[in-house]
């Protein structure tokens, strides 16, 4: 008798859960006036306010996405991409292989922060060739011979380095996601097209 007691407040129990869950779900697409107050959305402003909120989403995301020669303009920092070059390379070691081209990305960092920033090509660089993830490459740094975009940077100051890939030739799109800092608002997209 003492099971049938424990199973029945444990189906009790499941069947408020799953009650309570259903409601919460109902409620939030909330198109019923239980309540009967004049102050109840209609379903398409409810749709409408999301399209609007969608919409905004979308707008915040576009800005996130910078081009050749635009600054983007973050929490912590002002990133400018100042230039994207093919590397040709003098070094026997260094070449790019069959099929491919090493290409270096100049950039600007300004950190607008009250802090120091640490900054690492690895680390906080992602990057995708044509919406496949890619790495970055040592070698074109050493056939560029130029800085890469490493260092620490105080207050107020700047760091002005490189980040280096091989590249198929032919490549059509380079994404760079940058994210410097702890905050989601210091991560910008860097989107170059060939």
């Amino acid at each position: 008798m003492k099971n049938v007691i424990k199973k029945w407040w444990f189906w009790l129990i499941v069947v408020i859960v799953i009650g309570g869950i259903g409601g919460a779900i109902g409620g939030a697409s909330g198109t019923m006036n239980i309540s009967g107050d004049d102050n109840t959305k209609s379903e398409s402003s409810t749709l409408s306010d999301s399209s609007a909120v969608s919409s905004r989403v979308e707008e915040s995301e576009e800005k996130k996405m910078y081009g050749l020669g635009e600054t983007a303009v973050a929490k912590s920092y002002k990133l400018t991409i100042n230039a994207i070059n093919t590397v040709e390379s003098d070094n026997q070691f260094a070449q790019p292989d069959d099929g491919k081209e090493y290409v270096e990305v100049e950039l600007l960092l300004e950190n607008t922060s009250d802090s120091e920033l640490a900054i690492s090509s690895v680390l906080n660089c992602n990057a995708y060739e044509d919406g496949f993830a890619i790495s970055e490459n040592l070698s074109a740094g050493v056939a560029a011979g130029t800085d890469s975009f490493n260092g620490t940077v105080a207050s107020g100051k700047k760091l002005k380095g490189s980040l280096y890939y091989e590249l198929n030739e032919g490549w059509k799109e380079l994404e760079i996601d940058v994210d410097i800092g702890l905050s989601k608002d210091d991560e910008i997209k860097i989107l170059l097209t060939n």
